[in-house]
Order: structure tokens, then sequence, then C-alpha cells
């Protein structure tokens, strides 16, 4: 799965549902030479830079998954199901 095109073009969103990538994650991640990850769409943009070997490791490709439905329900558990997998992902690098 690349990610470097849109997110929609990989999870389509169901009719009269949105995304919301400017909500801010459970807290700041800070990955390695890169800026400080402060919403869900500095996430997404992150792993959408990876090289397209890493974006397939199954830590990532969990961690697009819940980013993907944080982004929609706008849950403050699924954003921090999504702020851990995204930690434990930078954490595996």
């Amino acid at each position: 799965m690349k990610l470097n095109r849109s997110l929609e073009s990989y999870f389509p969103v169901m009719p009269g549902r949105t995304r919301n990538l400017r909500l801010r994650l459970a807290r700041t991640l800070t990955p390695k030479n890169w800026p400080a990850l402060v919403t869900l769409g500095d996430a997404v943009h992150y792993v959408s830079e990876l090289p397209e070997d890493q974006r397939q490791k199954p830590q990532w490709v969990y961690a697009v998954a819940v980013l993907d439905r944080a982004a929609i329900s706008g849950d403050e558990n699924d954003i921090a199901t999504a702020t851990r997998a995204v930690a434990a992902a930078l954490g595996r690098e």
C-alpha cells in the first residue's frame, strides 16, 4: 500500500463521513530526523514519506489503519490508540 498519495485513495470514506487530519495526537511524538508529529495529519504525512518496504511492515500498516479510524471518528480513545500505534512503530525503527 503506497501512502504518498492521499489517504482517501487507500481508505475511501463512507458518504456523509469525513476525515479530520487536523485533530491532535494524544501526545506529541518526535521521530528521528523529522519534525514533531502533533496532529493525525502529521503522522500520516510521516508514514507517507517512509520507504515502501518500511511502510509495508505490520506495525506501520496497523498504524495507518488506526490513524484512519481516528481521523474519521474523532473519538478520544481512537486517537489514543493511533498515538500509541505510531509511537510503537517509531520505537521499532
